[in-house]
């Protein structure tokens, strides 16, 4: 997933709390890209529940770093970091390819979240 991947660059720089990983990414992009919270701090959750990230409290704000396996992942995944950035940083269509997979992954995780708390789905 292309925004975990980035998110994973972004803290392999340095640890960082939700809204400083989101004018990271604002600023990676030129400002042309705005991350949402809905968009970010999932993926955070996610990681964490995947122990590549640990959170930690500091001055009262939820900071996140890498974890051994963190950094791992980042090592092993470096190429499509670098891919990603290079295409995004110098493409409008790698700006649009972050922002559709960012909204696929948040309507992917409405329906989870839908179906697990027993609501109905449209047109069901």
């Amino acid at each position: 997933m292309t925004s975990s991947v980035l998110l994973l660059g972004l803290l392999g720089e340095r640890p960082q709390h939700e809204y400083e990983l989101m004018q990271s990414l604002e600023n990676r992009f030129g400002g042309r890209y705005s991350p949402s919270p809905g968009t970010v701090y999932p993926r955070l959750r996610r990681m964490v529940d995947d122990g590549l990230v640990v959170v930690r409290q500091a001055c009262g704000r939820a900071v996140y770093e890498l974890t051994d396996a963190g950094r791992a992942e980042l090592d092993r995944r470096r190429a499509e970091l670098d891919r990603v950035e290079a295409s995004a940083g110098g493409s409008l269509r790698g700006l649009t390819d972050v922002i559709r997979d960012d909204v696929r992954a948040a309507v992917a995780a409405l329906h989870r979240e839908l179906r697990a708390g027993g609501e109905a789905q449209p047109g069901s």
